[in-house]
């Protein structure tokens, strides 16, 4: 698919700030887009106007969760979703847009005392399904992000016949809508973050096939009270629950 960029002729009206797309480039959006960035300097923005092709939920995150960018989503001048950059976060934003709405689009990079080169970073825009996956090189499935609603979430076993042995990095992270979750026994492997500022997550049954837990995973998870270590995990990292109360 290719993404086309025009020159801007209207300004949004942002309602209180003091924010300018004068220089917004249009988005033609569709599903996937995929929008690489070069350099950064500090504090550096990008801004896009674009309007939904349809009705639905839709995610905007990036491939690079250590590229300090986060996202503002506009719609009648009032922001309808924000995420704020940080340390090793794959930030996201998700939320649902309306057929031939226009939208305004900031991407940001945090940092404020560094250039940042991001050569390999890239900000994907995609239909929102409640769950995304990908396969390795064994044919099993990696979860990369949950994207429903739900309180309460049972990972599944497997997608399409192939078993779901990895929760991916970054996976769930910032989902203040979870409660609990149940990891199931075909998972081997709870990557980094994954349920990194889960604000309200209370609850996590991890199933005796968890063999390795990686770092920051639980970490900032405020409300979190009770998490099950299975027998058989060989390895959890030293700042897993870093943040934890």
């Amino acid at each position: 698919m290719t993404v086309l960029f025009l020159p801007l002729i209207s300004v949004a009206d942002i309602k209180g700030r003091n924010i300018s797309f004068d220089d917004a480039e249009v988005l033609l959006l569709d599903v996937p887009v995929d929008i690489e960035f070069s350099t950064a300097t500090p504090g550096q923005e990008w801004y896009y106007v674009f309007t939904a092709p349809e009705s639905g939920m839709f995610t905007f995150f990036g491939n690079n969760e250590t590229a300090y960018m986060g996202y503002t989503l506009y719609f009648e001048g009032d922001i309808i979703a924000e995420t704020t950059a940080g340390y090793n976060r794959n930030n996201r934003v998700t939320t649902s847009l309306i057929a031939d709405g226009k939208y305004y689009l900031t991407v940001r990079y945090s940092m404020a005392s560094r250039e940042g080169y991001l050569n390999d970073y890239r900000l994907i825009v995609r239909k929102t399904q409640d769950w995304h996956y990908e396969m390795n090189e064994k044919d099993e499935a990696v979860i990369t992000s949950y994207n429903g609603s739900a309180s309460d979430v049972n990972i599944p076993a497997e997608f399409n016949g192939y078993p779901v042995t990895a929760i991916g990095d970054f996976a769930f992270s910032n989902l203040s809508a979870l409660n609990s979750v149940t990891i199931p026994e075909t998972v081997r492997i709870i990557g980094k973050g994954a349920f990194i500022e889960c604000k309200n997550l209370f609850e996590v049954i991890i199933l005796d096939s968890v063999i390795y837990v990686e770092g920051y995973v639980f970490s900032e998870c405020a409300s979190l009270s009770s998490v099950n270590i299975p027998d058989g995990i060989t390895r959890i990292n030293s700042n897993t629950f870093y943040g934890w109360p």
